[in-house]
């Protein structure tokens, strides 16, 4: 229920950068599409300028000059511009998105995202260890009948070399 909240936040706040990109992307159509008109000062400027810049005294010996008519100049300057409006008007729509969505998804993502300490933390161990819970009552002395099937005679060598040889024999074959 609260992960659905928060989902739904996610993708109403990736709704309304969509939005604002699409608006930012037809503004710069619309300035894409007035760009030759709003040139036509800055041509003129650019011009008057280059003709005053020292460097319009550098001409060729042909006459020409050297940036074939300030066509670069101006392309650069046109270029320049319009970088540093792309980059003020996303850094603009960055701040508006990012104030906007703080005041909202942070009074209800809070809320939403309250978590059990019980659910993040294991139960605490107990203070006490249990006691020793032995199978069978302990004894002083083991008798003959306890002992039996544990006791192998050892008068006879041979039975004993031979039952030790094939069970290491069996060890080794098991082991790939």
């Amino acid at each position: 229920m609260n992960l659905t909240k928060v989902i739904e936040k996610v993708k109403e706040f990736l709704g309304k950068i969509t939005e604002t990109f699409k608006s930012l992307v037809a503004a710069l159509g619309n300035l894409f599409a007035h760009l030759p008109g709003l040139l036509k000062p800055v041509r003129g400027k650019v011009a008057s300028f280059s003709e005053r810049s020292p460097r319009s005294a550098d001409k060729r010996s042909d006459g020409s000059n050297r940036f074939s008519g300030g066509k670069r100049r101006t392309l650069f300057f046109v270029l320049g511009g319009l970088a540093a409006l792309f980059l003020v008007l996303l850094i603009a729509a960055v701040a508006i998105n990012s104030r906007g969505a703080k005041k909202s998804a942070s009074v209800d993502m809070s809320a939403g995202l309250i978590v059990a300490p019980e659910e993040l933390f294991p139960p605490a161990e107990p203070d006490f260890l249990p006691e020793l819970i032995l199978e069978r009552e302990p004894r002083r002395s083991w008798s003959i009948e306890d002992i039996r099937p544990y006791w192998k005679n050892p008068e006879n060598p041979g039975v004993w070399r031979d039952l030790i040889k094939s069970t290491v024999d069996e060890l080794m074959e098991s082991v790939p």
